[in-house]
């Protein structure tokens, strides 16, 4: 069963997301920012990380980088409405500092899962 992180300071959009998942079949844990992100990546060792850009303290182009040099594998999916900037102008920065694939919220549910198992089956294909 994959196993997905998802960061987001939105504690009620962190718990939609995870339900969101696991219906699906999936195992989901969640972190409020960054740094509890990082140490529940080191325990959980997530396949995929689904990150919120907007985020005070830790924004989360900060964190797409940290988790590129930390754990090149994992694959990256970056959400954001874009708060006071353009969300299209996030998510390409998003994009250019490694994110696999962003989605701008809000998301459909199927538009999360279909960018979850994308990410994650390509992760399966280049472990076969």
């Amino acid at each position: 069963m994959a196993q997905i992180l998802i960061i987001d300071d939105d504690a009620d959009l962190r718990n939609i997301i995870r339900r969101m998942l696991e219906t699906a079949g999936y195992s989901a844990v969640c972190a409020a920012d960054g740094q509890a992100g990082m140490k529940l990546a080191l325990e959980y060792k997530p396949d995929l990380l689904i990150t919120d850009i907007i985020m005070p303290d830790e924004n989360g182009i900060k964190v797409i980088r940290q988790f590129r040099r930390m754990f090149p594998g994992i694959k990256i999916l970056a959400v954001s409405s874009g708060g006071i900037m353009k969300s299209s102008k996030v998510l390409v920065k998003a994009k250019q500092s490694g994110a696999h694939k962003v989605l701008r919220k809000p998301f459909k549910r199927m538009e999360l899962l279909m960018a979850a198992e994308d990410l994650i089956s390509s992760c399966r294909e280049r472990e076969s």
